[in-house]
């Protein structure tokens, strides 16, 4: 998304440039003479110009880099201790272990604490442990950030306020 902005800061910048390096006088009879109409365009070239390098900057300016952080694992057992249960409770849940306003589960049955479902899922399995694969990093957020829509927005906006404003100026 920095890059992005960069991008667009300097598109922006090339279309100021070009606008300023426009020339708006016409020849006549009398020698040149300054055309409105070409006035008015190079006006609009230079604002869409600076709006762009605006938009560019703070798209680059408030960039966080990188992808977005993953989001952070939530223990579905919140009363166990975070460090030191966590590879008994990823067994439990791969097991199938749940819990439902506060009543542990093991298929159908319930259960009064977590050890005793733990237990009885063991037991189901036949096994006394069971080894989990690594969890997988959460995936990006979708969609984006707040300010990023905002950005995205603005600068649609302002693209066709300034396609109008030229269709109603050559009319």
């Amino acid at each position: 998304m920095k890059s992005l902005g960069v991008w667009i800061a300097l598109i922006g910048a090339a279309i100021a440039v070009y606008a300023l390096n426009m020339d708006t006088s016409v020849s006549s009879e009398l020698g040149p003479v300054n055309n409105v109409g070409l006035m008015s365009d190079r006006q609009d070239y230079l604002i869409f110009g600076g709006v762009a390098v605006l938009a560019g900057i703070l798209i680059a300016a408030f960039n966080r880099g990188g992808a977005a952080q993953p989001k952070a694992f939530v223990d579905p057992f919140d009363e166990m201790d975070r460090h030191s249960d966590e590879a008994r409770m990823r067994d439990a849940i791969a097991l199938g272990v749940t819990r439902v306003g506060g009543v542990y589960h093991f298929g159908e049955m319930p259960f009064p604490n977590f050890d005793a479902a733990f237990a009885a899922a063991r037991e189901a399995a036949g096994i006394d442990r069971v080894d989990t694969p690594e969890r997988a990093p959460a995936a990006p957020s979708e969609g984006m950030n707040e300010w990023r829509a905002v950005a995205a927005v603005a600068v649609i906006v302002i693209l066709i306020v300034f396609i109008a404003l030229r269709a109603m100026a050559k009319s």
